[in-house]
């Protein structure tokens, strides 16, 4: 699977180092940083991004003006960008909407769940990608290195394309724009547990086939997973090639 590029603009090299191996983590990115806005058009030219991260307020050339230098380039004018703002209120976030026309943005700090889910959204859909769709598989694990893992070995060892998230909340939201044939579910997560996130897939999507992932198997729990509409129940840490096996004889 080919990489997206991803090219970061913002004057925070912490920031910008910390996101770019976030995204790179997940297998499905290659990512570029520049720190300084003057130097954007030269390195998206250079680069050839799928999408563009960019930082909103930065010094000596703000994210508007950079977004403007983009825009009037042949190369790059239809390519999409993803505005990084630190907006703490409702009157802040009305004013940023005015100086950045139909742009999109997301707010800082974002989770690195959240940010894949917007960029997912606004990168494009290759012809081949449309004419060739792979099958596409779920993972729901506050683990980070778990799921970025596991996303490794299904991508570089299957025919099917993982996506990664780390909260239930994104997993539901990713069900319902990419609509995946399968997910990975992990039963013990921060915030809304794995149960309550499938009792809630399962209202949304009643015949995708959910397995339940868990650190810590116990009778009566998997009898609750199967009773809220599990099809399986997974013990960590994971055996491969049986759950090659597994998604194979269920996806096909």
């Amino acid at each position: 699977m080919q990489k997206k590029r991803i090219l970061l603009i913002d004057d925070e090299p912490d920031f910008s180092s910390l996101l770019k191996l976030n995204l790179e983590k997940t297998g499905a990115y290659a990512v570029r940083e520049e720190n300084r806005a003057e130097h954007a058009l030269v390195a998206a030219r250079a680069f050839k991004p799928d999408l563009i991260l960019l930082d909103f307020l930065m010094p000596n050339m703000d994210g508007g003006e950079v977004a403007a230098q983009l825009k009037a380039d042949e190369e790059l004018k239809d390519t999409p960008v993803l505005f990084l703002t630190a907006v703490v209120a409702k009157e802040g976030e009305k004013n940023l909407k005015g100086m950045i026309g139909a742009h999109p943005f997301i707010a800082k700090p974002a989770s690195p769940a959240d940010l894949i889910v917007s960029i997912e959204k606004y990168l494009p859909t290759e012809a081949g990608d449309r004419d060739m769709p792979k099958k596409k598989i779920l993972i729901i694990d506050d683990e980070e290195d778990f799921g970025t893992l596991l996303k490794f070995n299904i991508d570089k060892n299957t025919e099917y394309e993982a996506l990664v998230v780390t909260s239930g909340e994104a997993g539901l939201e990713l069900i319902q724009r990419r609509k995946p044939d399968l997910v990975l579910l992990d039963i013990t997560m921060a915030g809304m547990d794995g149960l309550e996130t499938l009792k809630r897939i399962k209202a949304i999507a009643p015949d995708l086939p959910v397995a339940m992932v868990t650190a810590v198997s116990m009778e009566e729990e998997a009898k609750r997973c199967f009773e809220a509409g599990a099809y399986e129940y997974i013990s960590k840490p994971v055996d491969f090639e049986h759950l090659k096996t597994a998604l194979l004889m269920t996806l096909s």
